[in-house]
């Protein structure tokens, strides 16, 4: 694995980008899975992998991007972390590599600017506020809709829980051996995720009070594989696009013991034409 240099600089707003090379230097392609391991002090929520399972060609190289945000309530001071690479068809234990460590130097948030309000602050804001109730009535009483009606409607609703390493199939609501739409994937992987299969796309949306089709229509939908940790409070929503073109609108129910329990609604979705 190649590696960046040693220390990595984050900007005024505390984020920055890691770049990874991993080569396959076996005969046959592989599926390689990359994750960042923070170090002490820093979290595994700061770093964000883009797409981080990708096929590597026989003796072929690919790059992983990773976005570093770190919150500002983080005190100041120097981070680090390192990455580590493993087959997807093996146990990580017995077939990863990892990098060098990687630091990086957190910097202090700046203290906000003392606020003066001017006199013309008045005039501009009472402008604004016009211009507001305005766009408010249009929207209200005129206002076009870019979601379809068509697609805010119920096609099925579906309870599921999914046992370790099975799949579920959203678009017919049943828990499938293999393919379907998404899996609860244990073995083989660094920590329980939602895996999409093949090229299904997803989006977790936290936690949403009452979701419907516009909860996901505008979500940024990726083949990604999502942490069962950024799941595990009940009411948070997850967007996926299923193989027949179909949004389900998942809530993750209460946690029940190694297993994957949710609700969902399955819309006709606007990529479907």
């Amino acid at each position: 694995m190649e590696s960046p240099t040693p220390q990595t600089e984050l900007d005024e707003k505390r984020r920055g980008e890691i770049t990874f090379t991993v080569t396959n230097h076996g005969a046959a392609q592989d599926r390689v899975v990359f994750v960042v391991e923070p170090g002490d002090g820093a979290a595994k929520e700061w770093f964000t992998v883009t797409n981080p399972q990708q096929l590597v060609s026989a003796n072929g190289s690919v790059s992983y991007q990773v976005q570093v945000r770190v919150p500002p309530d983080v005190a100041a001071g120097e981070y680090e972390c390192i990455g580590r690479a493993y087959s997807a068809d093996r146990s990580p234990e017995d077939n990863s590599a990892t990098s060098n460590r990687i630091k990086f130097q957190v910097k202090g948030v700046a203290a906000a600017p003392k606020f003066k309000i001017e006199p013309w602050m008045w005039i501009v804001a009472g402008a604004v506020v016009l211009v507001l109730l305005v766009v408010v009535g249009l929207l209200v009483f005129g206002g076009g809709d870019e979601v379809d009606p068509a697609e805010e409607v119920v096609l099925d609703n579906k309870t599921l829980t999914i046992p370790p390493n099975r799949f579920a199939d959203l678009d017919s609501g049943t828990i499938v051996n293999a393919g379907g739409t998404i899996q609860f994937r244990v073995a083989g992987a660094p920590e329980p995720i939602i895996q999409p299969i093949g090229a299904v796309k997803m989006a977790e949306r936290g936690v949403v009070a009452n979701p419907n089709y516009r909860t996901c229509a505008d979500a940024d939908l990726r083949t990604v594989f999502i942490p069962i940790r950024v799941l595990l409070t009940p009411g948070t929503v997850l967007c996926v696009e299923t193989p027949q073109q179909r949004m389900a609108v998942i809530t993750v129910g209460q946690p029940v013991a190694n297993q994957f329990n949710f609700q969902y609604d399955l819309f006709r979705h606007k990529s479907a034409g």
